[in-house]
């Protein structure tokens, strides 16, 4: 028999975004009421996080711009649906 553990969250209960280097392990954390923009070198070891795939990191940052938009558009109650963000976590951990 398979289990899955499902993690459901609606747009309102994300607050934060994590931005964490990915060789010293240092995260900062931007809640999504301020202004965003994610640093391109780690502040702790200047490792740079984005230069190598300027692109992917572009896209990071469109991303955390869209969520703002989102939860903003989810916010305004015009819409009688709300999104939610699915998560599986995987068995093996």
């Amino acid at each position: 028999m398979t289990r899955e553990h499902r993690l459901l969250l609606s747009l309102d209960e994300v607050h934060a975004v994590r931005w964490v280097c990915g060789k010293c392990g240092v995260a900062l954390s931007y809640r999504l009421d301020q202004s965003i923009t994610l640093p391109p070198k780690c502040p702790a070891c200047a490792h740079e996080l984005g230069a190598a795939a300027a692109a992917d990191y572009q896209h990071l940052q469109a991303f955390v711009e869209a969520l703002k938009l989102a939860l903003g558009a989810s916010r305004s109650k015009a819409i009688t649906a709300t999104l939610q963000l699915e998560f599986i976590e995987d068995p093996a951990t």
